[in-house]
């Protein structure tokens, strides 16, 4: 039995070890924000209220199972027929969740929560201030391999967050729900 001992452990290291070997990394660029309706907001009159992020968002696992990530991007608001931007919001995420994977495609679905921040740039919201907001986030992302271990990826976000807003002396909360479409690449070592 002693002499077993040596290769059970052995076995039970390669094993482990094994275990480890299984992992990735996504990093992810977001590309277009599309807001629903704007509760109690200051920056739209009758037009949709659109936004353009910039920022990165990265993802990874040591095992297959679950991953953790980290998401960080502003939105920089447009309104039509106008080049002024009139607030740019700060949105940042800490993600969980799972990963399905088939031979040359693979999903992720996960769960965000982190913060979110509005400042207004326009003299039109001089009298506004704003709190910092909580946002959550469920997405879904689709990759497919490209070459060997390199996989090309698309994100769809559904995002709820808002943010305390303070009138004069009236306060509400100004609601930023919206949908954030991303892409980017995921490399595996296995």
């Amino acid at each position: 039995m002693i002499r077993k001992l040596p290769v059970l452990v052995l076995i039970l290291l390669m094993v482990s070890l094994q275990a480890f070997a299984d992992y990735w990394v996504s990093v992810g660029i977001p590309t277009i924000y599309r807001f629903e309706q704007a509760e109690n907001s200051p920056f739209t009159t009758d037009e949709e209220l659109k936004g353009t992020p910039a920022g990165y968002m990265i993802h990874g696992s040591i095992y297959e199972k679950p991953f953790i990530g980290y998401e960080k991007y502003q939105i920089s608001l447009n309104i039509d027929n106008s080049d002024e931007i009139p607030a740019i919001i700060d949105v940042q995420f800490y993600d969980i969740g799972v990963q399905f994977e088939q031979r040359y495609t693979s999903f992720l679905v996960g769960y965000g929560y982190g913060s979110i921040k509005t400042e207004c740039q326009v003299s039109s919201c001089s009298g506004y201030e704003f709190d910092e907001g909580i946002a959550r986030q469920y997405f879904l992302q689709f990759a497919i391999q490209i070459y060997n271990k390199l996989s090309l990826h698309l994100s769809a976000h559904r995002v709820m967050g808002e943010n305390g807003m303070k009138v004069n002396s009236t306060k509400s909360q100004l609601v930023l729900d919206g949908t954030l479409y991303a892409f980017g690449l995921k490399l595996a070592w296995r």
